[in-house]
């Protein structure tokens, strides 16, 4: 988080969710305006009710501005605010008082992210805390999404290296092929082919990065709602961070995207455009595909060991990203 904005700091979060309890009361044009602002344009928000709707389709968050709310009064409680970086994680209590006198209590669960220097929410889970049986199903639910988002990262890192790596042999074979004329029209076709996998595989890589952070995200939601739920043996408060404070997710994926990246910059370096019949440059190639290799291990390996402690190396990885 930023420190030479206030808006931006953790007690600035705290304030603007505290407005945030005030505006949903309030409802009208300047509710409307407010609402607009901080919440994303793919918001994924979750009523109390159960039912999931985003920012402005009808039916969703900024349409029930328009609609008289069911509660005297609202206000909030108990505000912890995460730092994630860019991001942060706010859990409260949003305690509504109808007019009957009756007092109804909801837990929610925002994420928040930074755009154009305002906290803006992705995501809003609400319920009903004298509701366990809701409060369960969210937790499931929240079970569910993190679960999705592990199989397929890990489906993805799984296809990602066979794929890589049989198309770059083929490739290879075809270039080093003794063949009259065959070798030297393949090796033509290696640069733009190579450069063509570097491109993609970096952009594997980067939405890793960012599966990453969202896994933890949840992770640190997860171990929220357990420790709210009074789940023994949960899940995300069980959950080992590493194996010898080292080997990972994060790592493994490291190691994989690293080596991935490597190998397409050395089929795109191997052999020079200006010399089409040349040997092949393995050393330069060699040496660049090393390199290569090494910043991305090195960035991710930095990444995962800093990434549950965010709120204290976010200068460090404001300048690095």
């Amino acid at each position: 988080m930023s420190n030479d904005n206030s808006v931006l700091t953790t007690q600035g979060l705290i304030e603007l969710n505290n407005r945030i309890a005030d505006m949903e009361q309030k409802q009208g044009a300047e509710a409307l305006d407010f609402f607009k602002t901080h919440l994303s344009d793919q918001l994924i928000f979750r009523r109390a009710s159960g039912k999931v709707v985003g920012k402005s389709e009808p039916g969703g968050f900024l349409d029930s501005l328009e609609k008289p709310g069911p509660f005297e009064s609202l206000r909030a409680q108990e505000i912890a605010v995460t730092p994630l970086g860019e991001r942060a994680l706010v859990t409260l209590i949003v305690v509504g008082a109808r007019a009957d006198g009756s007092v109804a209590r909801y837990r929610n669960v925002r994420l928040f992210s930074i755009s154009r220097n305002e906290w803006v929410i992705e995501f809003w889970y609400n319920y009903e805390l004298t509701n366990a049986e809701e409060q369960l199903k969210g937790y499931e639910q929240l079970c569910t999404s993190y679960h999705a988002i592990d199989d397929f990262r890990s489906k993805l890192l799984a296809l990602l290296p066979i794929v890589s790596g049989s198309g770059i042999f083929l490739l290879l074979t075809e270039a080093l092929a003794k063949t009259p004329l065959k070798d030297v029209a393949a090796r033509q076709f290696l640069y733009p082919i190579g450069l063509f996998g570097f491109v993609v595989a970096l952009g594997l890589f980067c939405y890793e990065l960012y599966g990453i952070r969202k896994c933890h995200a949840l992770i640190e939601a997860g171990k929220r709602m357990e420790r709210l739920l009074e789940i023994r043996e949960g899940q995300f408060e069980t959950r080992p961070r590493s194996l010898f404070n080292l080997i990972n997710e994060p790592f493994a994926a490291g190691l994989i995207y690293s080596a991935v990246l490597g190998g397409w910059i050395f089929l795109t370096l191997l052999f020079p455009q200006s010399q089409g019949n040349s040997e092949p440059a393995i050393v330069h190639a060699t040496m660049v595909a090393t390199r290569v290799f090494s910043f991305g291990f090195a960035f991710t390996f930095i990444y995962n060991l800093t990434l549950p402690y965010w709120q204290y190396a976010r200068g460090f990885f404001r300048k690095l990203l």
